[in-house]
């Protein structure tokens, strides 16, 4: 996939996602004591964004041909190709909030990632996990699918072999920023960039 093709089909549609979420936070703060709200409202939100995973995990892991891959195929392909990624950190903007979405996640039971089995739950059988269609879960799914897009705009800019290709989406998130996060370049307004250098996150 080229990166015009990224933007316009993938991270255009994860930022629609994200305003949603953003949207939510009028209404329910992102505050530690607000993470067991549940609502039909965020189990609509999470079940957008399990499904939007889903589909993405087959791009990124090169799975779109393969019939009805899992969990687990993805588990096998990004375990094995982040080795950091159980470990990755998550800060939510404007909060006091760090996410681990992939925190303990690993192959043998890749279908119990906390937030992954959560959203088949709610998916499934609303009746009894109406619960599990909470807060926590909802940022964690986002906070995961965010990395995820974060990770491929990289592989698509390695794959040109151009030192310099963008390595970044066209837009900043403006919810999530991951930790120790390295790019050739940052986003700084639309479609504007500058060089990467050591210690810039924290004037963003």
């Amino acid at each position: 996939m080229d990166r015009t093709t990224f933007l316009q089909r993938y991270w255009k549609y994860y930022c629609k996602l994200e305003q949603d979420c953003i949207d939510l936070s009028q209404y329910i703060e992102f505050r530690p004591v607000n993470l067991q709200t549940c609502s039909n409202v965020i189990i609509g939100q999470l079940l957008n964004v399990g499904a939007e995973f889903d589909h993405f995990c087959k791009i990124v892991c090169h799975l779109f041909s393969k019939n009805r891959p899992t969990i687990t195929d993805y588990a096998n392909y990004l375990l094995s190709e982040i080795p950091c990624l159980q470990n990755i950190q998550i800060h939510i903007q404007g909060s006091h909030l760090d996410l681990f979405p992939f925190k303990d996640w690993n192959i043998e039971h890749a279908g119990h990632l906390f937030w992954w089995y959560a959203y088949n739950n709610v998916k499934h059988d609303r009746e009894h996990f109406y619960e599990s269609g909470n807060l926590e879960n909802l940022l964690n799914a986002l906070a995961g699918l965010y990395f995820l897009e974060m990770y491929y705009a990289k592989e698509i800019a390695k794959s040109t072999g151009c030192q310099y290709a963008l390595d970044v989406p066209i837009s900043a998130s403006s919810l999530f920023r991951i930790a120790n996060w390295v790019t050739n370049f940052i986003v700084i307004g639309y479609n504007c960039y500058v060089d990467y250098e050591p210690g810039m996150d924290g004037l963003f």
